[in-house]
């Protein structure tokens, strides 16, 4: 028997929703046009145009609903009711010169005067930490700076996403792998685990609280809201993590603060274009739509997808990722706490399963703090580890031999059946596929800035446990995705995780190598890094692959140095 979750709050959150989604209130008798009426087959502004009206008001015989109509890559919102005369119009519709239908602006932008209220927040913040900073109030690395440093970039980014969207008005990404990730929960709520379910079950708990209160039917339900969530709450709780995980890694203060201040503003003016006929991909600077009035819908789709202002798993994972590598800094290494970070790890892996190369940074960790000359006890913490990880993915397995017999087959078989199948995406890592190389073309391509910045920062760092943890922390995923079937889907999303930690080597190794190592300005001059960026900006993607590489294959001699000095014992 099935059992089916109705909420008493969904009427009170859909008003919430419908103000979130820029929609007024307007008469469920009437549609009052002031521009000339498209009138549809269907109620969806990609359906034919069965005639044009001229201004005027016009009976409806249904109150108006929100529909999408999409498009690939976007999604539009908006408001269609069925006339009398026949057909369906909206009042959030015109037509332009050419007689082609266009969504009309919202009446009530209400990004535009939050991002008002933001930016003028983010003037006061400067303000009081200037002010603060010269009366000596402020104490060296307090945690009164780190909040200033950490609300500086959470700030930047939410004007930055605020005005982006108020500029695009009511679209957002269609959704590709979401309606997935709501099966899971929808299924889960009304008392099914027949599935099958094509992704991991971690995301859905993410959306649990929007179905809930929403008594949402399908993903587009929640798309609005979610997307703002994402973009304004757990993207900013990322930033936050990211720098106090930065400086419990060692990175200095001001490095750690440039490293998320620069990935907050990254996804609005880096972009890349897909050369599909050449096989590569090439990035390029722009600014965003909102600033040079181009309404680019690739740019806005770039900033939707890397700035999370969307429903897929990445700003959700990398977010769970951060603060389970916050959690093992900072509680001490014993046997309960062992098998929380393996909890709280293994709820990663749920979201995003390829997040398990995140394991030997959290492993290094947990190391770090604890001595290895007791074997006995280094293996009940690991296992105390493990048991905790199983806790929790262990949910995953039993979905898995539910569904399809096996636990070691995940929903991802039921992606591109009418493909090969060693080119499928439950292959993973495929030898065949890293050793064409258009991955790795694709991959560093697209994110040449990023890359370029990481590997020469990464070249730079003095100290080897900083090393060690920011090469673990990015390089062995970017290796994975080399390979991966279906890395071309989207060549900057899947790395998502190495943008921050790349920006950080990048600002540790500048702060590092220096030929003036006394006061003043001169010791901030990169005498050998830029140079070293140069040369590799002109080289060809595999030799990038090579320095990759190269940077784990040093990272496992600084491993071993490490256990020779009888280990990381802080």
């Amino acid at each position: 028997m099935k059992m089916v979750v109705s909420s008493p709050l969904s009427g009170l959150c859909k008003i919430l929703l419908l103000l979130i989604a820029l929609f007024t209130v307007g008469s469920a008798g009437e549609i009052d046009s002031r521009h000339p009426l498209p009138v549809f087959e269907k109620p969806d502004i990609f359906s034919p145009v069965m005639q044009t009206l001229p201004p005027g008001k016009y009976e409806i015989s249904a109150p108006l609903q929100r529909t999408f109509s999409v498009r690939h890559p976007i999604a539009y919102y908006g408001r269609f009711a069925p006339l009398k005369s026949g057909g369906f119009a909206s009042p959030d519709v015109a037509v332009d010169r050419e007689g082609n239908p266009f969504f009309l602006a919202s009446s009530f932008q209400w990004q535009t005067p939050l991002a008002a209220v933001l930016i003028a927040s983010l003037a006061v913040l400067i303000f009081i930490f200037v002010r603060e900073k010269r009366a000596g109030k402020i104490e060296h690395d307090s945690a009164r700076e780190s909040f200033f440093f950490i609300m500086t970039a959470v700030l930047v980014r939410q004007i930055l996403v605020l005005l982006e969207t108020s500029f695009w008005g009511n679209a957002l990404p269609c959704a590709a792998d979401e309606p997935g990730y709501f099966k899971v929960v929808y299924d889960v709520l009304h008392g099914s685990f027949k599935g099958p379910w094509n992704f991991t079950a971690g995301l859905g708990i993410f959306y649990l609280p929007f179905v809930l209160l929403t008594d949402a039917q399908q993903y587009y339900d929640i798309a609005v809201i979610f997307s703002y969530f994402d973009a304004l709450v757990i993207v900013p709780c990322g930033i936050a993590a990211a720098f106090l995980v930065f400086k419990n890694f060692g990175v200095k203060k001001y490095a750690a603060f440039a490293a998320v201040l620069v990935w907050a503003l990254y996804p609005f003016f880096i972009y890349h274009a897909e050369l599909w006929d050449a096989k590569i991909f090439k990035p390029f600077a722009a600014l965003p739509c909102f600033l040079d009035g181009v309404p680019d819908w690739w740019r806005f789709y770039a900033v939707c997808i890397n700035a999370g202002f969307n429903a897929m798993s990445d700003a959700p994972g990398l977010t769970a990722v951060f603060f389970t590598l916050l959690l093992a800094q900072k509680i001490p290494v014993k046997k309960w706490n062992m098998f929380f970070i393996g909890a709280a790890f293994g709820f990663c892996c749920l979201v995003r399963i390829n997040y398990i190369f995140f394991a030997p940074v959290i492993a290094f960790i947990c190391l770090v703090k604890a001595p290895l000359d007791n074997r006995k006890e280094l293996f009940k913490l690991a296992g105390a580890a493990a048991g905790g990880f199983l806790a929790l993915f262990g949910w995953q397995l039993l979905i898995n031999q539910y569904q399809f017999g096996n636990m070691l087959v995940f929903g991802y078989s039921l992606h591109y059946l009418d493909f090969p199948p060693d080119k499928r995406p439950d292959t993973g890592f495929n030898w065949s596929t890293l050793l064409e190389w258009q991955n790795i073309r694709f991959l560093i391509g697209a994110n040449k800035f990023l890359m370029t910045a990481g590997i020469a920062g990464l070249c730079f760092l003095r100290e080897r446990r900083l090393r060690i943890a920011l090469t673990l922390t990015a390089v062995p995923l970017i290796l994975f995705f080399f390979g991966y079937t279906h890395t071309y889907c989207d060549a900057r999303r899947f790395i998502m995780m190495a943008f921050p930690v790349f920006i950080a080597a990048f600002c540790c190794g500048i702060a590092n190598f220096s030929l003036h190592e006394g006061g003043g300005w001169r010791k901030y001059l990169p005498i050998g890094i830029i140079p070293l960026m140069a040369l590799l900006w002109f080289m060809p993607a595999e030799i990038y692959a090579i320095c990759l590489c190269l940077l784990l294959l040093r990272t496992i001699f600084d491993l071993q140095q490490e256990l020779r000095r009888g280990i990381l014992i802080k």
